[in-house]
Order: structure tokens, then C-alpha cells, then sequence
């Protein structure tokens, strides 16, 4: 079974000047290792960008909007395509 991942491109706000978005970057369905790479934006500028592990099942958009305020990742991973 193939399981597809959304990503989350309109910036959802932090607070008056900063916003995230976040893209799938990969599932090891062997783990549950599900990995987004987060953008914080400021002014509508990315300024950051940082990978997060997420439990798959989880509300996806809730557990990234934390992880995203938070400001840094939550794993070693350093992501399959942090560049792009």
C-alpha cells in the first residue's frame, strides 16, 4: 500500500510577523519515521528551514504547527532533500 503524505504550503501564522509551511520529505514505513522539512517564514521571507520527525498518525497540520513554533528539530535525520 502506498501512502501519500500532504505537504502544507500556505504559510500558517505564528504570530504577527512569522509563518510556517511544510513539505513530505520521507516515510520509513519500516520505522513510522514520517520526516517534513519545516520553513519558517518572517515578513513572508523563508528564513529557516529545519527537519522534523512527525508520528503519521497524528494530526499531521497540529503536530507541525508545534514543532514549527518551537523553531528546531526533533531528530538527527538531516532529510532526503533539505535543499530543494
Amino acid at each position: 500500500m502506498e501512502l501519500e503524505f500532504p505537504d502544507f504550503t500556505v504559510p500558517d501564522p505564528l504570530d504577527v510577523h512569522r509563518s510556517w509551511t511544510a513539505r513530505f520529505d520521507s516515510f520509513n514505513q519500516r520505522t513510522d519515521d514520517l520526516y517534513y522539512v519545516v520553513s519558517i517564514h518572517e515578513d513572508g521571507v523563508a528564513v529557516r528551514r529545519f527537519v522534523v520527525n512527525v508520528w503519521p498518525w497524528d494530526d499531521l497540520a497540529v503536530e507541525l504547527r508545534r514543532l514549527a513554533a518551537g523553531g528546531v528539530t526533533n531528530t538527527d535525520y538531516p532529510g532526503y532533500n533539505l535543499g530543494v
